[in-house]
């Protein structure tokens, strides 16, 4: 079971003026409970099983602090089946482990109306099939993962300009990643691609903002000089569709690029860590596309890229842990 209450859910627009003016302020409260039953065992020697059922009850309270009249509250259910069927092959064999799963899953559509007539669907059931494969390779753990995921019609955010939900309608999201991971005495390498196109089921436009390539590099190093570790982490968000603008061009998102790293160490027998954090960022986050003209602009307002700036900073943070003993252990 869980709750969750956000407060103060305000969105404010840009007028003609360029003066923001609120459009939503919303207090939400979910409550979900999850109940489940699940079964594993073995059909044979090398064909390992995972089946379960789980019931999915959300609560939504939905208090509209500017229009009353818009405020809701209501429960929805969904029963969810899933199951996992994994090859296991001898561990002397070159082929590797394959594991095909199936389920049903749902999304929470956004509750709040905004300058819309009428909320959506409270609840967006999805289907998802996944084929993994796994090997090591010359003590490289190798991972190729691929997905298929069919969401039923929901409406997925806000618009910016006007304060309606966007409806993405039915979409099929397709994606293929590739990881691989190698272990040292010393520390870690690991990298991952991922692949995805995301598409409307009825007439077959890509959806907008969703991700379609990701790259990302990780490594530590665990035995520095003077007792010192140290972590790294690339990450690369390529271009992805944002839609179109005024005479149909297609609006497409800056590639994003994000370095973050940290040197630490341990101190007083593994109770006290200092470290020394930072990220390096080019690009903006939030990437989407606004339709208005600039105070600055005597232009009549046209759609374009909009986001926020990806600050780079630098951090220190102490972390100190609390034992408690009991008796002669601690």
């Amino acid at each position: 079971m869980r709750r969750d209450a956000p407060r103060d859910l305000d969105l404010k627009h840009a007028d003609s003026n360029g003066i923001f003016q609120p459009v939503t302020s919303n207090d939400l409260t979910l409550g979900f409970a999850a109940p489940f039953a699940s079964l594993d065992g073995v059909l044979a020697r090398y064909f390992h099983y995972d089946i379960g059922v789980r019931r999915e009850d959300v609560f939504f309270d939905n208090v509209d602090k500017m229009n009353p009249l818009n405020s809701f509250n209501t429960q929805r259910g969904l029963t969810l089946p899933k199951g996992t069927i994994t090859i296991l092959p001898p561990g002397d064999a070159l082929v590797p482990r394959v594991s095909f799963s199936f389920g049903e899953g749902f999304h929470t559509n956004d509750p709040r109306i905004g300058r819309g007539a009428a909320r959506g669907t409270v609840l967006a059931p999805s289907h998802a099939s996944q084929l993994v494969l796994q090997k090591s390779i010359y003590q490289n753990d190798v991972c190729i993962t691929l997905a298929r995921v069919t969401s039923a019609q929901e409406l997925g955010r806000i618009d910016p300009d006007t304060g309606l939900q966007q409806d993405a309608g039915p979409s099929i999201v397709k994606s293929i990643t590739i990881s691989a991971r190698r272990s040292f005495s010393m520390g870690y390498l690991q990298g991952s691609f991922a692949r995805a196109d995301a598409h409307d089921r009825v007439i077959g436009q890509p959806i907008p903002e969703a991700p379609r390539l990701i790259g990302d590099a990780i490594g530590g190093i665990n035995h520095l000089p003077l007792g010192l570790r140290a972590r790294g982490e690339f990450e690369y968000v390529g271009r992805k569709f944002l839609g179109n603008d005024a005479v149909g061009n297609i609006l497409t998102a800056f590639p994003v690029r994000e370095f973050r790293g940290s040197l630490g160490r341990t101190f007083g027998e593994g109770r006290f860590d200092a470290a020394v954090n930072f990220l390096l960022a080019d690009s903006f986050t939030g990437q989407t596309v606004e339709t208005l003209a600039l105070a600055s602009e005597v232009v009549a307002p046209f759609p374009r890229v909009v986001g926020v700036p990806l600050k780079s900073y630098a951090s220190v943070s102490l972390t100190y842990r609390f034992v408690r003993g009991y008796g002669a252990s601690r």
